[in-house]
């Protein structure tokens, strides 16, 4: 509703988990006069309602429907030092069947999440077990209730009972530690440990201060991201080296495989992480590019020095440098990428094959007139090339690129439904586009940011080379060619016109 003002107010049945300076997205609701529908800034906010600025005066009541949504475009992580213990005291317990019913206040159930470990600190007049550890097996931030199981009798508004949260052993818990990136394993969280929180007062923001490692990692509570025990919930991997983690990627199995620069670890058993183990795989390999890494059944494909390495997940027990990549019929090209870079290069897996955008430099060979020949290079700015290799016949087929010089492939994803499904580029200056969805022979993109000049879509040509192989045909003697054959297929309502040239 809006009411003589430019504040749009709004109520939810649940907890929002807004604060102030938010930023939501408004779909669907039906507008009036005055179109509450939009990106906005949180002005103010309780559990349940918030307000926003819509720009606009007027005296509004906006009709909601079940298409209505409101989308936070982010959440934000609880900042500081971690207060522990967490205690709990409900208004009432109740047990039906060893199912217990905790009622709380909405502050406290604000601390506590589905898998979260309880302990029973003070019994009250209730019959549970002091010292018993229980795992929330539901939340209710409609009623209020949290939800766990215990081998008690049934009764009914027992008071007087106390919870505590779970205390982690050692240094304390850690909020998430402003990472980069990561990755969901085994209702876990894994993150980068370079950098931590810490409060300076409470007038202050909180600073963010670099740990001074680079090859440690932090691994979350059970379905909780954001409590990092600091003693069994961080692995370091070539302690002393100048080694530091690029990706990390959840395996089957419960493995978790981290690759570093220069080496790839596994992590075992993070079930318990009192048990976990790692283990170096190797420290002659390692990773260039986070993006890069992609499973495909039992083969993990990534960016190395050496190329592109497809190992199967038993054969990085052995993978050594001399080991041949599987781009290695393409050494040529992969020569030819911007090692500065290729830390940016994106890959995906979609229809037998794997797409990876890399910054691919440019040669241009010239030959004077007295037969001497020269190479210039010129330095790819970013991804420009997408390298594609095809798992039916087991080759490279294809180095694809727009033509044109301000396209970039900055991030590849795969995405959509049904004949809508298919690898899409992000560009940073020209929005979403699809591969391989026109057959007319030419590509229809944008490189330019959408102004109001027009429309600024493109469609340069499609242009393809293909080199062969040499024929020897099992011995060097002098061969005759009376023919060859070939087979074009394009759009039903072009022609198919082509070059070709050959080395004798």
């Amino acid at each position: 509703s809006q009411t003589a003002s430019t504040v749009v107010d709004v109520e939810t049945f649940l907890n929002h988990g807004l604060v102030d300076g938010d930023i939501v997205e408004i779909r669907d609701v039906a507008e009036g006069t005055i179109n509450p529908n939009g990106q906005f800034e949180v002005t103010s906010s309780t559990n349940t309602t918030f307000t926003y600025n819509v720009g606009t005066s007027g005296t509004e009541d906006y009709t909601v429907t079940g298409d209505s949504k409101v989308y936070p475009t982010f959440t934000r992580v609880a900042e500081g030092d971690y207060e522990q213990p967490i205690v709990i005291s409900p208004t009432n317990v109740d047990v039906t069947n060893g199912e217990v019913v905790a009622t709380l206040t909405a502050p406290e159930i604000n601390n506590l999440k589905v898998g979260n470990t309880i302990f029973i600190e003070e019994v009250g007049d209730s019959s549970l077990n002091l010292g018993e550890e229980h795992v929330i097996s539901s939340v209710d931030n409609t009623a209020n209730t949290i939800s766990f199981y215990s081998q008690t009798d049934d009764e009914s508004n027992r008071t007087g009972v106390i919870f505590q949260r779970q205390v982690s052993i050692g240094l304390g818990f850690l909020h998430m530690p402003a990472p980069e990136f990561g990755v969901y394993h085994q209702r876990r969280l894994i993150v980068p440990f370079r950098y931590n929180q810490k409060t300076i007062s409470a007038s202050l923001p909180t600073d963010i201060i670099s740990t001074g490692v680079r090859d440690e990692i932090a691994v979350s509570d059970i379905l909780d991201s954001d409590t990092y025990d600091q003693v069994y919930a961080k692995f370091r991997f070539n302690a002393g080296t100048s080694d530091f983690t690029i990706g990390l990627h959840s395996f089957s199995d419960d493995k978790l495989l981290v690759f570093n620069r220069n080496s790839i670890h596994l992590v075992m058993n993070s079930g318990n992480l009192s048990t976990s183990q790692t283990q170096l795989l190797t420290n002659e390999v390692g990773c260039v590019a986070r993006d890069s890494i992609i499973q495909v059944g039992n083969n993990v494909l990534f960016l190395s020095d050496n190329g592109v390495y497809g190992a199967n997940f038993q054969d990085l027990y052995n993978l050594r440098g001399n080991e041949v990549p599987l781009s290695e019929p393409i050494n040529n090209t992969m020569k030819l990428i911007n090692k500065d870079l290729w830390n940016k290069s994106s890959g995906v897996y979609f229809d037998n094959r794997y797409y990876l955008a890399i910054p691919l430099n440019e040669e241009t060979v010239s030959v004077d007139g007295e037969g001497n020949v020269s190479a210039e290079i010129t330095r790819a700015p970013f991804n420009n090339r997408i390298i594609i290799y095809n798992f039916l016949n087991k080759q490279w087929e294809s180095v694809d690129n727009v033509k044109d010089g301000n396209f970039e492939y900055k991030k590849l994803i795969v995405a959509g439904d049904g004949e809508s499904r298919g690898v899409y580029v992000l560009s940073t200056n020209g929005g979403i586009h699809r591969l391989d969805v026109l057959d007319q022979g030419n590509d229809r993109v944008i490189t330019e940011v959408a102004t109001s000049t027009g429309d600024l879509v493109t469609t340069p040509p499609i242009e393809g080379s293909m080199t062969t192989r040499m024929f020897t045909n099992q011995t060097i003697d002098r061969k005759k060619w009376n023919n060859f054959e070939m087979q074009v297929q394009s759009h039903i309502d072009l022609r198919s016109d082509f070059f070709i040239t050959g080395i004798t």
